[in-house]
Protein backbone atom coordinates (compact mmCIF):
# COMPACT_ATOMS: atom_id res chain seq x y z
CA UNK A 1 0.00 0.00 0.00
CA UNK A 2 1.42 3.37 -0.99
CA UNK A 3 2.06 6.09 1.56
CA UNK A 4 0.59 9.35 0.25
CA UNK A 5 1.66 11.32 3.35
CA UNK A 6 -1.92 12.09 4.27
CA UNK A 7 -2.89 11.80 7.95
CA UNK A 8 -5.59 9.32 8.83
CA UNK A 9 -8.80 11.00 9.98
CA UNK A 10 -11.66 9.17 11.69
CA UNK A 11 -14.92 8.93 9.84
CA UNK A 12 -18.17 10.49 10.99
CA UNK A 13 -19.24 7.34 12.82
CA UNK A 14 -15.97 7.11 14.68
CA UNK A 15 -16.22 10.77 15.69
CA UNK A 16 -19.65 10.19 17.17
CA UNK A 17 -18.36 7.22 19.16
CA UNK A 18 -15.41 9.26 20.47
CA UNK A 19 -17.73 12.12 21.42
CA UNK A 20 -20.06 9.77 23.28
CA UNK A 21 -17.11 8.22 25.15
CA UNK A 22 -15.87 11.69 26.09
CA UNK A 23 -19.28 12.81 27.32
CA UNK A 24 -19.70 9.56 29.25
CA UNK A 25 -16.31 10.06 30.88
CA UNK A 26 -17.22 13.62 31.88
CA UNK A 27 -20.56 12.51 33.29
CA UNK A 28 -18.88 9.70 35.23
CA UNK A 29 -16.31 12.11 36.67
CA UNK A 30 -19.00 14.60 37.69
CA UNK A 31 -21.01 11.82 39.29
CA UNK A 32 -17.96 10.65 41.26
CA UNK A 33 -17.15 14.15 42.45
CA UNK A 34 -20.76 14.71 43.48
CA UNK A 35 -20.78 11.41 45.41
CA UNK A 36 -17.50 12.27 47.15
CA UNK A 37 -18.86 15.66 48.24
CA UNK A 38 -22.10 14.13 49.49
CA UNK A 39 -20.20 11.43 51.35
CA UNK A 40 -17.90 14.03 52.91
CA UNK A 41 -20.91 16.04 54.08
CA UNK A 42 -22.34 12.98 55.89
CA UNK A 43 -18.91 12.27 57.41
CA UNK A 44 -18.67 15.81 58.77
CA UNK A 45 -22.16 15.51 60.24
CA UNK A 46 -21.08 12.29 61.94
CA UNK A 47 -18.03 14.00 63.43
CA UNK A 48 -20.25 16.86 64.63
CA UNK A 49 -22.52 14.37 66.41
CA UNK A 50 -19.48 12.91 68.19
CA UNK A 51 -17.88 16.17 69.26
CA UNK A 52 -20.95 18.34 69.70
CA UNK A 53 -22.22 19.77 73.00
CA UNK A 54 -24.59 16.82 73.19
CA UNK A 55 -22.76 13.85 71.64
CA UNK A 56 -25.02 11.36 69.92
CA UNK A 57 -23.10 8.24 68.82
CA UNK A 58 -26.17 6.72 67.18
CA UNK A 59 -26.69 9.69 64.89
CA UNK A 60 -22.97 9.71 64.15
CA UNK A 61 -23.15 6.03 63.24
CA UNK A 62 -26.03 6.67 60.83
CA UNK A 63 -24.13 9.47 59.11
CA UNK A 64 -20.93 7.42 58.76
CA UNK A 65 -22.95 4.54 57.29
CA UNK A 66 -24.51 6.90 54.77
CA UNK A 67 -21.07 8.23 53.91
CA UNK A 68 -19.59 4.80 53.12
CA UNK A 69 -22.71 3.72 51.23
CA UNK A 70 -22.42 6.73 48.94
CA UNK A 71 -18.66 6.49 48.66
CA UNK A 72 -17.19 3.15 49.79
CA UNK A 73 -13.70 4.66 49.49
CA UNK A 74 -14.30 7.26 52.17
CA UNK A 75 -11.53 6.06 54.51
CA UNK A 76 -12.34 8.61 57.20
CA UNK A 77 -15.93 7.42 57.45
CA UNK A 78 -14.70 3.83 57.89
CA UNK A 79 -12.35 5.13 60.57
CA UNK A 80 -15.28 6.88 62.25
CA UNK A 81 -17.24 3.64 62.27
CA UNK A 82 -14.24 1.87 63.77
CA UNK A 83 -14.08 4.47 66.53
CA UNK A 84 -17.77 4.04 67.36
CA UNK A 85 -17.51 0.25 67.36
CA UNK A 86 -14.51 0.42 69.69
CA UNK A 87 -16.21 2.84 72.07
CA UNK A 88 -19.20 0.50 72.14
CA UNK A 89 -17.02 -2.51 72.96
CA UNK A 90 -17.59 -4.13 69.57
CA UNK A 91 -13.94 -4.91 68.87
CA UNK A 92 -14.60 -7.34 66.02
CA UNK A 93 -16.39 -4.74 63.90
CA UNK A 94 -13.91 -2.06 64.98
CA UNK A 95 -11.10 -4.16 63.55
CA UNK A 96 -13.00 -4.70 60.31
CA UNK A 97 -13.67 -0.96 59.93
CA UNK A 98 -10.07 0.04 60.60
CA UNK A 99 -8.81 -2.64 58.22
CA UNK A 100 -11.19 -1.34 55.56
CA UNK A 101 -9.83 2.18 56.02
CA UNK A 102 -6.28 0.87 55.75
CA UNK A 103 -7.13 -1.12 52.60
CA UNK A 104 -8.12 2.18 51.01
CA UNK A 105 -4.97 3.93 52.23
CA UNK A 106 -2.18 1.67 53.45
CA UNK A 107 -0.38 4.75 54.85
CA UNK A 108 -3.33 5.73 57.05
CA UNK A 109 -1.25 6.11 60.22
CA UNK A 110 -4.10 7.05 62.55
CA UNK A 111 -6.03 3.92 61.54
CA UNK A 112 -2.94 1.76 62.14
CA UNK A 113 -2.52 3.34 65.57
CA UNK A 114 -6.17 2.82 66.52
CA UNK A 115 -6.15 -0.73 65.19
CA UNK A 116 -3.11 -1.37 67.38
CA UNK A 117 -5.07 -0.12 70.38
CA UNK A 118 -7.93 -2.52 69.64
CA UNK A 119 -5.47 -5.40 69.47
CA UNK A 120 -3.85 -4.23 72.71
CA UNK A 121 -7.20 -4.21 74.52
CA UNK A 122 -7.84 -7.72 73.22
CA UNK A 123 -4.47 -8.83 74.56
CA UNK A 124 -3.00 -9.38 71.09
CA UNK A 125 0.20 -7.53 71.88
CA UNK A 126 2.26 -8.82 68.93
CA UNK A 127 -0.39 -7.60 66.49
CA UNK A 128 -0.63 -4.30 68.34
CA UNK A 129 3.12 -3.74 68.11
CA UNK A 130 3.03 -4.35 64.35
CA UNK A 131 0.29 -1.76 63.83
CA UNK A 132 1.96 0.85 66.04
CA UNK A 133 5.19 0.45 64.11
CA UNK A 134 3.34 0.84 60.80
CA UNK A 135 1.87 4.10 62.07
CA UNK A 136 5.31 5.38 63.06
CA UNK A 137 6.75 4.58 59.61
CA UNK A 138 4.56 7.24 57.99
CA UNK A 139 6.77 10.36 57.87
CA UNK A 140 3.74 12.63 57.39
CA UNK A 141 1.98 11.44 60.56
CA UNK A 142 1.32 14.55 62.64
CA UNK A 143 1.23 12.86 66.05
CA UNK A 144 3.82 10.04 66.02
CA UNK A 145 4.16 10.44 69.79
CA UNK A 146 0.91 8.50 70.21
CA UNK A 147 2.07 5.16 68.72
CA UNK A 148 5.48 5.64 70.36
CA UNK A 149 3.75 6.04 73.72
CA UNK A 150 1.50 3.06 73.06
CA UNK A 151 4.55 0.95 72.27
CA UNK A 152 6.20 2.14 75.48
CA UNK A 153 3.15 1.01 77.46
CA UNK A 154 3.34 -2.47 75.96
CA UNK A 155 7.07 -2.80 76.54
CA UNK A 156 6.62 -1.58 80.12
CA UNK A 157 3.84 -4.13 80.62
CA UNK A 158 6.17 -6.83 79.29
CA UNK A 159 8.96 -5.72 81.62
CA UNK A 160 11.19 -4.60 78.75
CA UNK A 161 12.15 -1.29 80.37
CA UNK A 162 14.99 -0.45 77.99
CA UNK A 163 12.73 -0.56 74.93
CA UNK A 164 10.03 1.31 76.85
CA UNK A 165 12.61 3.98 77.69
CA UNK A 166 13.59 4.29 74.01
CA UNK A 167 9.99 4.79 72.95
CA UNK A 168 9.40 7.42 75.63
CA UNK A 169 12.47 9.33 74.49
CA UNK A 170 10.98 9.33 70.98
CA UNK A 171 7.72 10.68 72.43
CA UNK A 172 9.44 13.52 74.27
CA UNK A 173 11.44 14.52 71.22
CA UNK A 174 8.16 15.28 69.47
CA UNK A 175 6.13 16.45 72.45
CA UNK A 176 8.31 17.53 75.43
CA UNK A 177 5.25 18.31 77.57
CA UNK A 178 3.54 14.93 77.21
CA UNK A 179 2.71 14.44 80.90
CA UNK A 180 1.76 10.77 80.71
CA UNK A 181 5.07 10.08 78.96
CA UNK A 182 7.01 11.76 81.78
CA UNK A 183 4.97 9.79 84.31
CA UNK A 184 5.61 6.48 82.57
CA UNK A 185 9.29 7.39 82.29
CA UNK A 186 9.42 7.94 86.06
CA UNK A 187 7.96 4.48 86.66
CA UNK A 188 10.38 2.98 84.14
CA UNK A 189 13.26 4.47 86.11
CA UNK A 190 11.79 3.22 89.38
CA UNK A 191 11.55 -0.31 88.01
CA UNK A 192 15.12 -0.07 86.73
CA UNK A 193 16.27 1.02 90.19
CA UNK A 194 17.22 4.54 89.05
CA UNK A 195 15.56 6.44 91.88
CA UNK A 196 17.31 9.74 91.19
CA UNK A 197 16.20 9.73 87.53
CA UNK A 198 12.68 8.80 88.63
CA UNK A 199 12.69 11.75 91.05
CA UNK A 200 13.78 14.09 88.26
CA UNK A 201 10.97 12.81 86.03
CA UNK A 202 8.37 13.37 88.75
CA UNK A 203 9.69 16.88 89.39
CA UNK A 204 9.57 17.61 85.66
CA UNK A 205 5.85 16.82 85.64
CA UNK A 206 5.19 19.18 88.54
CA UNK A 207 7.17 21.92 86.82
CA UNK A 208 5.22 21.54 83.58
CA UNK A 209 1.72 21.35 85.06
CA UNK A 210 1.54 21.72 88.87
CA UNK A 211 -2.23 21.21 89.10
CA UNK A 212 -2.51 18.22 86.77
CA UNK A 213 -3.54 14.73 87.94
CA UNK A 214 -0.09 13.54 86.88
CA UNK A 215 1.50 16.14 89.15
CA UNK A 216 -0.63 15.03 92.08
CA UNK A 217 0.48 11.44 91.55
CA UNK A 218 4.07 12.59 91.25
CA UNK A 219 3.87 14.46 94.55
CA UNK A 220 2.62 11.32 96.29
CA UNK A 221 5.59 9.31 95.05
CA UNK A 222 8.03 12.05 95.98
CA UNK A 223 6.61 12.29 99.47
CA UNK A 224 6.80 8.52 99.91
CA UNK A 225 10.34 8.31 98.56
CA UNK A 226 13.09 7.79 101.15
CA UNK A 227 14.92 11.00 102.06
CA UNK A 228 18.69 11.27 101.79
Amino acid sequence: MSNTGKKWLPGKGALIVLLLLFLSSCASKESRIRAEKESLAHYKLGVAHIHGKQPDPQKAYVEFQKAVKINPKNKNAHYGLGHLHFQGGNYKDAILSFKKAISIDTQYAEAHNYLGTVYKVEGKLDEAIIEYKKAIKNPTYETPENPHFNLALIYFQQGNYDLADEEIQAVLQTNPNFLDAHLLLAHIYRNKGSEELAKNAFEKIIAISPQSPQAKESKKFLQAAPQD
